[in-house]
């Protein structure tokens, strides 16, 4: 049944994983990035679960990956960009100064989100700033639209 034309021959087995049983990242996923092929972010191997890292090693790298961002950096790019949309700051790339209600209206919304699905899970700090920043930017809302409608 052995095949002696074949007898002594054996076959390589390479790991490709790009992560240790503990999760970790190992060296050489590290040095060779072009030895597995990219993926777009919606496309998951049909075994995706049984060759990810632990759900503890994900959520580390995730944080590692944020760890500079906080709450309170959403809650100011989010009234930021509503600002621009009220015309009250120009805009970085052009200079100009755009005025979109409708814009300004979105990221209400979105604050007001934020506020719901956050409720009782804010620190002190936290939930006054998000207050204080809809209060802001609902009166400046209703300040440029009454300007508009006159």
């Amino acid at each position: 049944m052995s095949d002696p034309e074949n007898e002594g021959k054996g076959f390589k087995v390479t790991d490709r994983r790009k992560f240790t049983s503990e999760g970790e990242l190992r060296e050489e996923a590290e040095a060779s990035p072009e030895s597995t092929p990219q993926r777009a972010p919606s496309e998951r191997p049909a075994d995706a679960t049984a060759s990810a890292p632990s759900a503890g090693a994900a959520s580390r790298h995730a944080t590692e990956a944020f760890s500079g961002a906080t709450f309170l950096d959403l809650v100011g790019m989010l009234a930021t960009n509503a600002m621009l949309q009220l015309g009250d700051m120009p805009n970085p790339a052009s200079g100009e100064r755009v005025e979109n209600l409708q814009a300004v209206q979105d990221m209400i919304a979105f604050l007001e989100i934020l506020q719901q699905k956050t409720k009782g899970n804010l620190s002190q700090q936290e939930g006054e700033v998000l207050e204080q920043v809809l209060y802001d930017l609902r009166m400046r809302y209703m300040a440029k639209a009454k300007i508009l409608n006159l």
